[in-house]
């Protein structure tokens, strides 16, 4: 069993995992590459400490959680100001690599995310993660206030997320990279690791229309159009403005002889693509 099985296996069971190792196991590391990926947060982390000291204010208690937070979010843009694209990395240990080697943008709005978040995890700082239904972001959580971290942008620190984004745990971090990976094997046509990461979507987040997508779109390569329906329904359920769920089970109702329904859902799904 591989470290990635076995953490799907933890996640299927309910059993805390370290957020950090968990994003490293996804890159398909081996026991010896994670420790030299924690090393080279490690070097992150005191590029970080050297970044306070040089920018240390009378104004500015740089031990405050509020400073830190937004101190991690200078200090990333200033180490590489050549960060975001839409189809970059999002697995941590290539956002990782570059940001130190300044070679290529560093990641999309998973990859960055998840690297501003292992960096505030390691100064101590409590960060939810934010969904919507094409990005995510964090959110810095502090006894008074919670603010939000628009990762992609210089000046991001404070922008708010969307008014219906969701507020999940971190895991939701691991459960974006596992979908990065399902939309791999989509494109590869890979039914296999289809199956393997669906399942790991809904292990690591079954409270997100996506896991439910996912696993009905397995449904439907294996012809099993009825369960790919209530997997449809279900997500449809929790998020029901995501034009393309209702075009995916409106081919399942075709698929099912029943044109009317079909129908239905074609149609709602233009009602909402209009928006």
């Amino acid at each position: 069993m591989t470290l990635e099985d076995e953490l799907i296996l933890d996640l299927s069971k309910g059993r805390n995992v370290n957020i950090e190792r968990a994003l490293l196991i996804t890159s398909e590391l081996d026991e010896e590459s994670i420790k030299q990926y924690h090393e080279k947060l490690n070097l992150l982390e005191r590029g970080f400490e050297e970044y306070q000291q040089n920018h240390k204010s009378i104004f500015f208690d740089i031990t405050k959680p509020k400073v830190i937070a937004r101190d991690i979010h200078n200090y990333l843009w200033e180490n590489n100001k050549n960060r975001f694209f839409q189809e970059g990395n999002y697995l941590l240990s290539k956002v990782i690599d570059a940001q130190i080697e300044e070679s290529s943008p560093v990641g999309n709005c998973v990859g960055l995310t998840s690297l501003y978040t292992m960096l505030c995890n390691r100064r101590g700082l409590d960060v939810a993660i934010m969904f919507m239904r094409k990005h995510i972001m964090p959110r810095v959580l502090f006894d008074d206030i919670s603010i939000d971290v628009e990762s992609q942008y210089r000046n991001g620190f404070g922008i708010k997320a969307d008014k219906d984004a969701k507020q999940y745990s971190q895991l939701a971090l691991v459960h974006s990279a596992f979908s990065g990976k399902f939309w791999d094997a989509v494109d590869n046509k890979d039914l296999i690791k289809q199956k393997k990461y669906s399942s790991a979507m809904m292990a690591s987040l079954p409270e997100d229309y996506s896991s439910y997508a996912a696993k009905g779109l397995v449904y439907m390569e294996d012809q099993k159009y009825t369960e790919a329906i209530a997997c449809f329904c279900k997500a449809i359920k929790l998020e029901p403005n995501e034009p393309s769920t209702y075009l995916v089970r409106g081919t399942c109702w075709i698929k099912k002889g029943d044109l009317k329904a079909a129908s239905r859902d074609y149609d709602k799904a233009k009602e909402i693509a209009k928006k």
